[in-house]
């Protein structure tokens, strides 16, 4: 499952509905089944540029803003607890806004498209580890956001 909450402090939040909400979350919990983690859950937290910035910088020793942050849960051990958490997304709206005008999508593709690509890091995937890992991620990243998009166009825009 997916836990959305917005961080209190930050300015500049662009609403999602929930209609939008209710297929993101059918989306995750979709993509989370196909990786045999259906009993796991994760947390998104929805930031503007100054909160992820601060947490770039914290974390990443990066003093910008970027788009989206993914704090995994180590899981080095065999055994899981069921229904424990995979981690924390975080996404900024503010770049989330910026980046679809720049890619000619929606606000709310954009927004998918990110927390995808969270998800995607918290189950393992790493594009900054090499060629080969970034290829895989990005295929990974597009197959699931196509599938998000079939759903998305075949919703009733009323809903979203």
């Amino acid at each position: 499952m997916l836990e959305i909450s917005i961080d209190p402090s930050s300015k500049n939040i662009v609403e999602l509905n929930e209609g939008f909400l209710s297929l993101l979350h059918s989306s995750v919990k979709e993509l989370l089944e196909e990786f045999e983690c259906s009993d796991r859950s994760c947390s998104l937290l929805i930031c503007d540029n100054a909160f992820i910035q601060k947490l770039n910088q914290q974390y990443r020793q990066k003093d910008y803003s970027t788009d989206v942050l993914s704090f995994a849960f180590d899981d080095e051990t065999e055994f899981v607890i069921p229904g424990s958490s995979l981690g924390d997304i975080v996404v900024s709206s503010e770049t989330a806004l910026s980046q679809s005008q720049e890619f000619e999508v929606t606000y709310e593709e954009e927004f998918a498209r990110l927390t995808i690509h969270g998800i995607l890091h918290l189950l393992g995937y790493d594009h900054e580890l090499g060629d080969e890992e970034e290829k895989e991620m990005f295929e990974l990243q597009d197959l699931y956001m196509q599938k998000f998009m079939q759903k998305y166009n075949g919703t009733d825009s009323a809903l979203i």
